[in-house]
């Protein structure tokens, strides 16, 4: 309801003299949603707004911050860790154990004795500047169409709910973006850290074990013969026994 008031504004003996003349609007209602969201200055600012189901392409975030992305649990294949840099890193994969049962060599002979060999590769592992680097699956819960943030602020964004993925994320400036909203299964293709690190790389382990090694050569029988008669000759010496003795002995009363 509105009212219009002034000379001419309605028809002649429409209402009383010098009174306002009620407006009734009548018309096509709508209702609005926000499509994208940008945010220029220092402020805090939250977003609520229209629920539904929403795919994320990419968020950016331009400045230096720490983002925090919560929501998925998945489990992720690590492609390859590329490290360039100058760093020390140890590689250990499958583990074994052998054992040489005996050897025996019997001749004059030059003989080398060789066991079991073993060939592990680690896929390749390079580093560079000095820092520290933990790679994780993915964890992310958003449902905001794009969300570009300039300045130092902080940003919490809630509203849409939707099952959603995300691409990739960039930082940049001193800003604490915080995502939170659908979860969803996500998989890292592949990691590459430019820093200084020190990298471990684990694997299978395994027992493994040689019986016996069997070296052989040809006798060699060859000999100087050196013997002599075993002198068999003796003194016999002999006394014959004294078995006299004195008798002692009582009956036992039974």
């Amino acid at each position: 309801m509105s009212s219009i008031t002034g000379w001419n504004r309605g028809s002649w003996n429409e209402g009383a003299w010098n009174s306002p003349i009620p407006v009734s609007l009548t018309g096509v209602s709508a209702t609005g949603g926000i499509g994208a969201l940008t945010i220029i200055g220092n402020c805090s600012v939250s977003i609520t707004g229209v629920q539904g189901t929403a795919n994320l392409g990419s968020a950016t975030a331009s400045g230096n911050a720490d983002v925090t992305v919560l929501g998925v649990s998945a489990t992720a294949n690590l492609g390859s860790a590329t490290v360039t840099g100058t760093g020390q890193a140890t590689p250990t994969g499958v583990a074994a154990t052998t054992a040489l049962g005996s050897v025996s060599i019997e001749a004059g002979s030059n003989t080398t004795t060789t066991g079991v060999s073993g060939a592990t590769s680690v896929g390749a592992v390079t580093i560079a500047i000095s820092d520290s680097v933990t790679a994780t699956g993915v964890s992310g819960a958003t449902s905001v169409g794009s969300v570009t943030v300039s300045g130092a602020s902080s940003t919490i964004m809630t509203g849409v709910s939707g099952a959603t993925s995300v691409g990739s994320v960039t930082v940049t400036p001193q800003i604490i973006v915080s995502v939170s909203g659908v979860g969803s299964i996500g998989s890292i293709g592949s990691v590459e850290v430019l820093q200084d690190v020190s990298v471990s790389v684990t694997g299978v382990s395994g027992t493994g074990e040689l019986g016996v090694l069997h070296i052989w050569s040809i006798i060699d029988d060859s000999q100087i013969p050196n013997w002599s008669t075993i002198d068999d000759s003796q003194s016999i010496t002999w006394s014959t026994i004294n078995d006299s003795q004195n008798p002692d002995w009582t009956d036992i009363a039974a």
